[in-house]
C-alpha cells in the first residue's frame, strides 16, 4: 500500500545503469546486480 504524504508526488521510475552503483564499503556488487542471465548457462544441463 503506497500512502502519500501531504504534497507529495509520485516520481516516475527511472533506468539507469547498476554497475555505476558502488557499497560504501567497497565490496563489489552481486553478478545477479550486474547480469540478469549470469544462471542461464546452469539451467540448460
Amino acid at each position: 500500500m503506497f500512502l502519500k504524504e501531504h504534497g507529495e508526488e509520485r516520481q516516475d521510475p527511472e533506468k539507469f545503469d547498476k554497475a555505476g552503483l558502488v557499497f560504501p564499503s567497497g565490496e563489489a556488487l552481486p553478478q545477479c546486480w550486474l547480469d540478469a542471465h549470469y544462471r542461464e548457462s546452469e539451467m540448460q544441463r
